[in-house]
């Protein structure tokens, strides 16, 4: 029997003074266990980092979609990796499905068949996905311009692993030296280790870290950041 070939696809997008995200090395470590449980053979990875979901400048994406072969299927952790607009959802599906391949997400979301109540499911998805998206933008505006008028300063302190983006102040790009630190925490995490053994190794292998040493805290904070959902 031929195993089931999969295109692994992850985009993370956080903001400056956002607390929880799932990043996309922690949505592939869920797809690649996923995909080790089913027994499926990985044919290709793709990302894509900074970009909003609602944006069609997405080399990551795009490149997924070329690998694709008939029958082979495009994994993601949710459909809102793929896009948070209604409109460039179904452009990428009819892309997939051009393609002869088809769309997985872990949640399901409609993505297990191809019935009428499937794509129904999947469009609520996509629309639910969209609204939520427009509703979070309004939220940050009215929050931030609250901060302002009450003379308070918005943070420029971007999340472990990033650094603002000189070309854009409201968005945050990766910054790779730390983004090594995450991969090491997140590893180490995986082998069972405790915080407090983490913050240690990462003193001992010199990871860079935003104060004097690492501590327990701080490890906490990255994982919290790469194991929750944004």
């Amino acid at each position: 029997m031929i195993n089931q070939k999969v295109i692994l696809y992850a985009r993370f997008s956080p903001r400056p003074g956002q607390e929880t995200s799932e990043s996309d090395q922690a949505q592939i470590t869920l797809m690649e266990t996923h995909v080790f449980q089913k027994r499926w053979d990985v044919e290709g990875v793709y990302r894509d980092r900074g970009i909003s979901g609602s944006s069609i400048n997405r080399p990551g994406l795009w490149a997924a979609i070329d690998a694709l072969r008939p029958g082979h299927v495009l994994l993601v952790t949710k459909l809102d990796r793929l896009a948070r607009d209604v409109y460039l959802a179904l452009s990428i599906e009819r892309a997939v499905e051009k393609k002869r391949a088809r769309i997985v997400s872990l949640r399901g979301e409609g993505t297990d068949g191809t019935t009428p109540e499937d794509r129904l499911v999947r469009s609520i998805m996509q629309a639910f996905d969209e609204f939520q998206r427009k509703v979070m933008a309004i939220r940050t505006s009215q929050a931030m311009r609250a901060h302002q008028s009450n003379g308070r300063k918005i943070s420029s302190q971007a999340p472990y692993g990033y650094t603002i983006d000189p070309d854009d102040p409201k968005r945050i790009v990766p910054l790779e030296p730390e983004q090594r630190a995450v991969t090491r925490i997140f590893a180490l995490h995986s082998k069972g280790k405790s915080c407090r053994a983490i913050a240690r190794a990462m003193d001992a292998e010199r990871m860079p870290c935003r104060g004097k040493s690492w501590n327990h805290q701080q490890v906490k904070s990255v994982l919290r950041r790469i194991t929750t959902s944004g």
